[in-house]
């Protein structure tokens, strides 16, 4: 099986988080996704994701670069499942910067 393109992969993703009740705004030069308790969002650029949190939640300029190595091979799923594993982390970790 190929490999799905960046764009795929984050349509994917997009749907999955819309299925799970995220907020997304997929028709945007950057699309994002924000989680339904408004404390974290995704920004999906052309070849790699960021998320931002907190009171930096819709700001992109201070978004950090998300490490998800393997989003075009993995699943939206895996992706999903990643991001709701590790968001308390990544929200602990963006306090400290």
């Amino acid at each position: 099986m190929a490999k799905q393109t960046y764009k795929q992969a984050h349509g994917a993703v997009l749907a999955a988080l819309a299925q799970k009740g995220w907020l997304v705004n997929a028709n945007l030069k950057v699309p994002h996704a924000t989680h339904p308790d408004g404390c974290l969002r995704l920004w999906f650029k052309a070849q790699a994701v960021y998320y931002s949190v907190h009171e930096n939640v819709k700001d992109m300029g201070s978004a950090r670069s998300l490490w998800c190595t393997g989003l075009r091979e993995g699943t939206a799923e895996q992706f999903c499942a990643m991001i709701e594993n590790d968001r308390k982390t990544l929200e602990a970790i963006t306090e400290t910067w």
